[in-house]
């Protein structure tokens, strides 16, 4: 390192061990641990009747992250004393992130926001307001529209949180003695669990009772719309036994969503180990770059041969997709990833004059030898974020289950846009970000590594599909299943079709006997009741169908 470099660093060490508490006119954020210079960045925020000291056992696990906490208005000791609207909040709370002596400080850190409850709310509209400065969002035990609504009822009745609001406004005790009542159950322990929060609970004085109440009107604060318009990586925490937030509040629309088993609401202590994880394997996951391409595009090629003999899910996806393009108007069309031909040879038989195109080298020779029919079908081993088409050639595209191996989606899109002619449309199917989620939250069971690739969610793919200029016709997504006697046969068929793990991240070495068993051990089995496949493994696979148009003019 040179030695301005390093007097560089050696100041902006400096400055930060000089920064305990960042404050701004309307909010106030603590430096609780600097990481290193160029680590990662939580910004965490509590819930209602808490602070900031409620995320000490989960920053402890952390670290070699950055950790910064927001203390909400009348909970935290520096906090602002102002009423204000949840969204103005937010407001303010973006501001210091993003601009003054906390932005300089961050900005060439990756930064992440995390919000346990009423602060997954928080968060939700910080990140809105400066998707550019945020890398990615976690919510721990949070509902972004916690009083039900017509077409949102997986929240809290109306009538429930407005006696709750009464009630506290008449009696702040005995009503916050109730709620913290409700935060330990379903812990395994909620006399050890009420203990800790004690440290974690501000008394309520008579001067803070005006910005409490406020800030249970920020609950009421119908947040679906943030989560839905930030466009970067979300994950979703909820918490099985939770008495005050319901674990199937459908976030799957944002992204993607764990359920923490044998969890209560309080998870950022009663459940730190399982979130601090899941913090890392998510960051982890989701690091720029996070894709090997060469990798990808080997281990399809290995895959070739035994592809169609595994190739369970994909089958399914595929006779839907081509399906679907039964609409496609006749003329030129390309099969993006076009795999082992199976599409290709469908769309080949309806006239189409058709392009098959794959990174995997040794998928495209396998499709040309298995061609049944002499029909119109030209072959490329090509990667979809760089086409070597022309502009404005192709009369329409297919792609079923091979996008989600792009590292830029937006530049896929810009991509789709430019080879379409005016009027061209698109049938694509991809994986959403609950794909394999029961084998994901297994592994996270056994280490902390990146064992299961990351998935684009919808806002992020709207908004890429948006931004190059293509029009959604439809977009639906649906849960594919699959079941299977133990652990073994699942990894077996994953590595048997090259889906295995390409992240750059991955660990490296075999799979000892010692992991398999407690991943094994880990696997959550199908629910009882289920009588069809009780006992057995399920592995889901979160499947989005797209239908896409360029428009005329």
């Amino acid at each position: 390192m040179s030695s301005s470099k390093l007097c560089s660093a050696q100041g902006l060490a400096k400055e930060l061990a000089c920064s305990p508490a960042i404050r701004e006119r309307d909010c106030a954020l603590f430096w609780r641990q600097k990481g290193g210079l160029n680590s990662p960045v939580i910004i965490a925020i509590h819930g209602w009747a808490s602070n900031g000291d409620i995320w000490d056992s989960v920053r402890e696990q952390l670290p070699d992250y950055g950790f910064l906490t927001v203390e909400l208005p009348g909970f935290g000791v520096v906090s602002t004393r102002q009423c204000m609207s949840l969204r103005d909040y937010a407001q303010s709370v973006a501001r210091a992130i993003a601009g003054g002596e906390l932005g300089r400080l961050l900005a060439n850190r990756t930064t992440y926001l995390v919000g346990w409850s009423l602060g997954g709310q928080v968060a939700a509209e910080i990140a809105a307001c400066i998707p550019q400065s945020i890398a990615g969002l976690v919510t721990l035990a949070s509902n972004p529209c916690f009083v039900a609504k017509q077409g949102w009822p997986s929240a809290m009745a109306a009538s429930t949180y407005s006696t709750f609001c009464e009630n506290f406004a008449q009696n702040p005790a005995k009503t916050l003695k109730r709620f913290n009542a409700l935060q330990v159950s379903g812990a395994q322990s909620p006399r050890a669990l009420r203990t800790l929060m004690s440290a974690c609970l501000p008394l309520c004085g008579e001067q803070d009772v005006a910005l409490w109440q406020q800030a249970l009107v920020w609950l009421a604060t119908d947040c679906r719309a943030a989560l839905a318009s930030f466009d970067k990586p979300q994950l979703h925490l909820l918490a099985a036994d939770d008495a005050l937030v319901p674990s199937v509040v459908p976030l799957q629309q944002f992204g993607e969503v764990q359920v923490m088993p044998s969890a209560g609401h309080c998870m950022p202590l009663a459940s730190s180990h399982q979130v601090a994880r899941a913090i890392r394997v998510f960051t982890k996951t989701h690091s720029v770059v996070a894709l090997d391409k060469q990798r990808v595009a080997r281990a399809f090629s290995a895959a070739a041969e035994q592809y169609d003999g595994f190739a369970k899910v994909q089958k399914v996806v595929a006779s839907e997709v081509l399906a679907r393009s039964a609409k496609l108007s006749p003329g030129h069309l390309a099969d993006i990833g076009c795999g082992t031909g199976a599409i290709t040879q469908g769309l080949a038989n309806r006239g189409h004059t058709v392009l098959a195109l794959d990174i995997a080298l040794g998928m495209v020779q396998f499709a040309k030898r298995q061609q049944r029919s002499q029909v119109d079908i030209r072959y490329l081993a090509a990667d979809a974020e760089l086409l070597p088409l022309a502009d404005n050639c192709l009369d329409g595209l297919v792609s079923s289950l091979a996008i989600q191996w792009c590292s830029d989606p937006a530049l896929l899109c810009c991509e789709v846009h430019r080879v379409l002619k005016p009027g061209g449309r698109a049938v694509i199917a991809t994986l959403g970000p609950g794909t394999l989620r029961e084998l994901k939250l297994a592994w996270q069971a056994v280490d902390d590594c990146v064992h299961v690739n990351g998935f684009i969610s919808q806002p992020c793919l709207r908004r890429a599909i948006e931004a190059a200029g293509l029009e959604v016709t439809r977009f639906d997504v649906v849960d594919e299943k699959l079941t299977y006697p133990s652990v073994g046969p699942l990894l077996k068929e994953l590595k048997a079709i090259g889906a295995h793990n390409v992240h750059i991240q991955a660990p490296a070495g075999l799979m000892t006997r010692t992991k398999l068993k407690a991943l094994s051990d880990a696997y959550p089995l199908t629910p009882f009741g289920d009588d069809a496949n009780e006992g057995a493994l399920v592995a889901s696979y979160d499947v989005f169908y797209i239908e896409l148009s360029k428009p005329l003019s």
